[in-house]
């Protein structure tokens, strides 16, 4: 009897290891590993909340004359009227009249894009003509460098009129976030 109770209470306890405990310890493993991966979500969020605080006290720093300019620069809508209207206005200070504008939006097609196009941009171009003198045209393609918004000038050409007055037709491209 000596050796057999010895012998039932270790065949007991394994069986209660077996049977219970490492039930237990193997629910409790995946317990702390779903805690381990809230906690490091936890952490994740903190982060993620600093940067943005960080960010949201930097863009607060800008000036708001100079926000105003970027989103002039580069808008985030396709506002083809704008454009005109910003065109049109540089030409009256010439006092000339913009004739035959078209607008064709999204001219990037060189070469076909399959699948989604990712750009975070969209591209528009606007072709018209104008009727000045040599030196008047610069000037006008000068005020038009320097207006707030992007402008590419993509083609021109011209033809002579009279008098050193000639009547260029001008195609200028774009862009604003998509």
């Amino acid at each position: 009897m000596k050796f057999f109770t010895p012998a039932i209470l270790i065949v007991l306890s394994v069986g209660l290891f077996f049977g219970f405990t490492d039930g237990a310890y193997q629910k409790l493993k995946l317990l702390q590993d779903k805690n381990k991966e809230y906690s490091d979500a936890q952490n994740d969020a903190v982060t993620l909340s600093a940067q943005r605080d960080n960010l949201m006290l930097q863009y607060k720093a800008i000036p708001p004359q100079s926000v105003d300019k970027l989103a002039k620069s580069l808008p985030d809508a396709v506002d083809n009227v704008g454009l005109i209207l910003a065109i049109n206005n540089i030409a009256k200070k010439y006092s000339v009249n913009i004739k035959g504008a078209r607008i064709n939006q999204d001219t990037n097609t060189k070469g076909a894009i399959i699948g989604p196009d990712s750009k975070p941009y969209g591209t528009i171009s606007i072709s018209f003509s104008i009727t000045l003198p040599y030196e008047t045209f610069l000037s006008f393609l000068h005020d038009m460098e320097s207006n707030l918004r992007f402008v590419d000038l993509k083609a021109l050409s011209f033809t002579a009129e009279k008098d050193n007055v000639y009547t260029y037709n001008l195609t200028v491209q774009t862009y604003w976030l998509k």
